[in-house]
């Protein structure tokens, strides 16, 4: 999925669109990798110093860099 296009290709569509900013923790979200994507409980967020902030999953690994406005696929039974 686009990170900016929240009509872009998605990757589960059982899956609904939600900003960075509104993965809290506990919220599953979709991260794209090299070859796939993963499914990653979201731990916590660490502001990176430029704009972005690195998602860390609830198994404490950096997960990537985003924005508060790029878009993430959650499982919306993640959502409160």
């Amino acid at each position: 999925m686009d990170r900016h296009n929240p009509n872009g290709t998605r990757l589960d569509a059982s899956c609904v669109v939600i900003t960075a900013r509104q993965a809290v923790p506990g919220t599953v979200v979709l991260v794209e990798g090299w070859a796939s994507f993963a499914r990653v409980t979201v731990g916590r967020w660490e502001p990176a110093g430029d704009g972005y902030a690195t998602l860390y999953g609830a198994d404490g690994v950096a997960r990537g860099k985003f924005r508060e406005g790029d878009f993430l696929e959650a499982d919306p039974k993640s959502i409160s």
